[in-house]
């Protein structure tokens, strides 16, 4: 696996940095998991919402609130896909629609509605 430094160098993993990038990224994935899952079904006194009891009375807000948290599962999904070495060179389109959606989703939909 290859990766770039802050510098713009390319540097080529080993077995073991290789695992453990993918341990840290399957992780980061369940905690990101377990914390929308908190917000299946609708809910609006739990966890982050329960200190956000003024705010989330407003409808533009729990349009942005679960927007921003529902699409972090799409964009958590096709972001682990783009990682796939195999789906990229036997599905290249198929790898760039999905890249496409990835960048559509963040820029269109998650990004903006965290902002609020």
């Amino acid at each position: 696996m290859k990766l770039m430094d802050l510098f713009g160098d390319v540097i080529e993993l080993k077995k073991g940095g290789k695992i453990l990038i993918y341990l840290a990224l399957g992780y980061f994935s369940y905690l990101m998991i377990l914390i929308t899952l908190q917000y299946i079904p609708i809910d609006f006194d739990v966890a982050f919402l329960s200190v956000k009891q003024k705010e989330i009375r407003w409808v533009y807000y729990q349009i942005a609130f679960f927007t921003h948290v529902y699409m972090s599962i799409f964009v958590l999904l096709f972001g682990l896909l783009q990682f796939s070495a195999s789906l990229r060179k036997k599905y290249a389109r198929f790898h760039r629609f999905v890249g496409k959606s990835y960048v559509f989703l963040i820029i269109g939909f998650a990004g903006p509605s965290g902002l609020i």
